[in-house]
């Protein structure tokens, strides 16, 4: 790819504030999709964040030390920051190339057979979609596109995580608190609606999940304020008289005491938009 496009995003200081995977958190700061029109050759390169490249029809190959790797439709090649590599591009082949950062450390370069499970290859198909040549991409692209990037990443690296389901508990007590709408949710409410006493509901949710019942109450009600303050328009005094707080000044208290910053700080950043992103469509 060309050198400007080599040396992308400076500003990679931005992470989420909340986890919603097992896997690394990934957040896109470029993304194209593309046919190739005549072959072409990528020199070999190393750079500071992460890259996935994926072929949909046509093959292309990954250069990575002395190995050179095919990548026919379906598959793709995970690159984590610093790994040399290059990449050879047959005419016609049609691809798309997500570079992005990412919490993981560690982990290695892995070619991918993104249709080996009905997951990955939902997620490939998705990407594919969210990163295609123009028309420009719709409004809330680059939230989809981070999602589904941490999702396949997670999937690649961690298979096992990814489609662990969650334990009976967990799942009942997430549905109560999203249908109380956020709303204080205490353990002994849990315990009533489970006719156990609280200890008894408290053993038993760290015995399924490996934590604490509390935590967990506390972790999903922020997680359901974050969503209010990135994504809707109601305002601060709004948010916290729908999810029970006394007045704004206790929700602005739990909702740094859970995501280390102000909500007011979270809605000025705007939703899940670093500040370097580019978008281009094509190679």
């Amino acid at each position: 790819m060309p050198e400007s496009r080599i040396t992308l995003a400076k500003s990679t200081d931005r992470r989420d504030p909340v986890r919603s995977f097992r896997g690394p958190r990934c957040v896109h700061l470029y993304a194209e999709g593309a046919v190739v029109g005549r072959a072409r050759r990528a020199p070999l390169h190393r750079h500071e964040f992460w890259q996935i490249d994926a072929v949909a029809s046509g093959v292309s190959w990954v250069l990575i030390g002395s190995q050179t790797r095919e990548l026919p439709p379906g598959h793709g090649v995970l690159i984590p920051p610093r790994v040399e590599h290059g990449f050879r591009h047959a005419a016609g082949c049609r691809m798309f190339s997500i570079k992005f950062q990412a919490d993981g450390e560690g982990l290695p370069w892995r070619v991918l057979d993104l249709s080996a499970s009905a997951r990955t290859r939902a997620l490939f198909e998705a990407l594919a979609a969210l990163v295609a040549p123009p028309p420009a991409p719709a409004p809330g692209t680059e939230a989809a596109i981070d999602a589904a990037l941490s999702a396949l990443v997670e999937a690649c690296y961690f298979p096992a995580a990814a489609e662990r389901e969650e334990p009976p508990l967990a799942r009942e007590v997430r549905g109560h608190l999203l249908h109380e709408g956020g709303r204080y949710v205490t353990v002994g409410d849990v315990a009533r609606r489970q006719k156990l006493s609280i200890s008894r509901t408290s053993a038993r949710f760290r015995e399924e999940t490996g934590s604490s019942l509390k935590s967990f109450l506390d972790r999903e009600r922020g997680r359901l304020a974050l969503q209010l303050v990135t994504f809707s328009d109601l305002t601060f005094k709004q948010i916290a008289d729908r999810m029970g707080f006394k007045d704004p000044a206790a929700f602005s208290r739990f909702f740094r005491r859970l995501h280390g910053t102000t909500a007011r700080a979270i809605r000025a950043r705007g939703p899940l938009k670093p500040r370097d992103r580019r978008c281009a469509s094509r190679l």
